[in-house]
């Protein structure tokens, strides 16, 4: 019955449609569009990996680059650096001295009082004090105080200013009064941080909620105001720890509370940290960050096969040896990654031991002194002219990396323009070199060391020219040290290949090899920064038992024991620059040219900043390190595909 009701309705509706187009014209209906139902799309998630996994995340307990790399996320800037050019990205403008947010008070100071030197040396004012006057900021009006007459010198006064709604990811205003609470950690005793600039500091103060003003200790003539603003910590929330307190405290170390693109979620140690988008980002409103989740993945260093098997995003540079990276490169054409480099800031250099210990109470070489055998500097750039770097380089590295001419990398803008002193492979010469300063092939056979012949040098007559050079148990390091041996084998030197353990190549002084200045040869790495540090080798940072064994500030950076009057004078000049950035780009460049014709070392090669990425994330050809990337997460767009 069902069935035939609905066939006799079907048909009644069909008689009058029939009748009514016999009266009407056929028309179109009116089409009503009903909006489809927006699909959401699934969240979005990048994993970067990395084999350092932190210790922790507190700012003021970072160990390590990938620390300071990872915690980008969570305290975005406060400055990010670019091609030397500073940029605020927590506050609204950069203060300098032409912009009204910088100026100088001048003061009245007398003897006792503490005030800055023109070398940015913390001193107590005093007869002779090298200082810069009132009204003074460059080395063509400094003077030197006679202890007598009436002086007075210059505050320097910056106020730096937040930008608007910077917030915790707990909802909490960041406020001027939490960057004078991180200032009073960086002070403390307890805080494991340089206090250069504390002690260079004479007053840090909210003025307002968002607004902290620094004023310097007199004297102090610096363009480098960025390192006087102390990145907000949450008072709110760790205000009630101590400083010794936060650096053990889960809460700061695992928990950290920051203002930036993510917050963290979770920590699982030895495996992973997971991030989501901090609601209360301040650049939230611009739909930034794009991620939705972001995850640091922990995994083995060295392995390329494992760093690219797919699950990663972004791999880090810490995860991929150079050798390996070396071995499986050819293969990465094929793979989802390609492969980014830049030069990082750490030198790889043969460092001549020049002055040994043994030197300090006077040079005797017919008792227990070494022989001064790298004292002539001709013997040094003879080495460096019988050791065929680059070559070594390609056979062990697939030419992945070049020789470096200097402890700054290539691109430096400071090394435009200057000449430094090439050694390029040329046996010939070196071994021309050796002759004219008295090594001779006394027995005629290419087989044994040369012999000291000369009587002009300080090295004993009959000596044969027989050293060790020390090095790490890293195969690369090993093999690069074999080849260095053979190349100078070739060229007359004998060379004993001796490899320590760390822990004992970079003991300190007076027991430690290199920091106690107990060396031949030594095939080894140092960080050195993006900046120039002409005072790592001046004369004064030389260890001795007469410092402890720390130099005068750097912790005895110069163990090679290099000393040039001319290098000390030209850096000397450098820090005493000011404001006057002529004088101090042309000292800098001279001490960059003392160190290429004295050659206290022979640089290698900057070790390489390596980065697997997958070839469907589009990025910037300039985000080439795991830190540039982190910086800068707002660039990612995860519908955004490179093809």
């Amino acid at each position: 019955m069902k069935t035939q009701k609905t066939i006799v309705t079907l048909s009644f509706a069909i008689i009058l449609l029939s009748s009514a187009c016999q009266n009407i014209a056929l028309f179109e209906p009116t089409v009503t569009p009903i909006p489809p139902t927006a699909t959401p799309l699934p969240p979005s998630e990048l994993t970067v990996c990395v084999s350092t996994e932190p210790d922790s995340l507190y700012p003021y307990a970072l160990t390590s680059q990938t620390a300071r790399d990872i915690s980008q996320l969570i305290y975005s800037g406060p400055f990010s650096q670019t091609d030397g050019s500073v940029t605020p990205v927590i506050l609204k403008s950069m203060p300098d001295y032409t912009n009204g947010n910088a100026s100088f008070v001048p003061v009245s100071v007398r003897a006792g009082d503490q005030v800055v030197n023109i070398y940015g040396e913390l001193i107590v004012l005093q007869n002779g004090a090298q200082v810069f006057p009132s009204g003074c900021t460059s080395p063509s009006c400094a003077m030197t105080w006679d202890g007598t007459v009436e002086i007075q010198m210059d505050q320097p006064v910056v106020n730096f200013t937040l930008v608007d709604n910077l917030t915790w990811s707990d909802g909490q205003a960041v406020t001027a009064a939490d960057s004078v609470y991180s200032y009073k950690l960086a002070a403390d005793d307890d805080t494991p941080v340089s206090k250069t600039y504390t002690n260079q500091t004479d007053g840090y103060v909210a003025l307002d909620d968002t607004t902290v003003q620094w004023t310097g200790k007199p004297g102090l003539v610096t363009p480098d105001l960025q390192n006087y603003f102390w990145m907000p910590l949450p008072q709110h929330a760790w205000g009630d720890l101590s400083a010794a307190e936060l650096l053990d405290t889960d809460t700061a170390a695992h928990s950290p509370l920051g203002w930036g693109s993510y917050q963290l979620d979770e920590w699982v140690s030895g495996d992973h940290i997971s991030l989501s988008k901090n609601p209360y980002y301040f650049r939230s409103a611009e739909g930034l960050p794009k991620y939705d989740y972001l995850t640091i993945k922990f995994i083995p260093a060295g392995d390329i096969g494992t760093a690219a098997d797919g699950s990663c995003d972004i791999v880090a540079s810490d995860a991929l040896a150079l050798d390996q990276v070396a071995a499986g490169a050819a293969g990465l054409a094929e793979s989802d990654y390609q492969l980014l480099q830049s030069d990082s800031d750490q030198i790889e250099f043969l460092a001549f031991g020049i002055t040994p210990v043994s030197y300090d109470d006077t040079y005797y070489p017919y008792g227990a002194d070494r022989p001064d055998i790298f004292g002539d500097v001709n013997v040094r750039k003879a080495m460096a002219l019988c050791i065929d770097r680059q070559g070594i380089l390609d056979e062990l590295t697939s030419g992945l990396v070049d020789v470096s001419n200097s402890y700054l990398s290539s691109d430096n803008s400071l090394l435009n323009g200057l000449a430094l002193s090439q050694y390029p492979f040329d046996p010939e010469q070196g071994k021309a070199l050796l002759q004219e300063v008295g090594w001779q092939d006394y027995d005629q056979n290419p087989a044994t060391p040369l012999t000291m012949i000369g009587t002009t040098t300080r090295v004993p007559y009959g000596t044969n020219f027989a050293i060790t050079l020390y090095t790490s148990q890293s195969p690369l390091r090993a093999a690069i040290a074999q080849r260095i041996a053979a190349n100078l084998a070739d060229c007359g030197i004998q060379v004993t290949v001796e490899q320590q353990a760390l822990q004992d190549l970079y003991k300190p002084g007076p027991d430690g090899l290199v920091f106690g200045r107990s060396f031949d040869l030594a095939l080894m790495s140092m960080t050195i920064g993006s900046q120039p540090h002409c005072e790592l080798f001046t004369a004064d940072e030389i260890p001795t038992a007469d410092n402890n064994w720390i130099g005068a500030n750097t912790g005895g950076s110069n163990f090679i024991g290099y000393e040039n009057s001319a290098y000390d004078t030209a850096c000397k000049a450098a820090q005493a620059a000011g404001l006057d950035e002529t004088v101090y780009i042309s000292e800098i460049q001279n001490t960059l040219l003392d160190l290429s014709n004295d050659l206290p070392f022979i640089p290698l090669y900057h070790h390489p900043n390596f980065l697997l990425v997958k070839k469907d994330l589009c990025m910037s050809a300039d985000l080439n390190s795991l830190g540039k990337i982190l910086s800068s997460i707002d660039s990612f767009d995860p519908n955004i595909i490179c093809q």
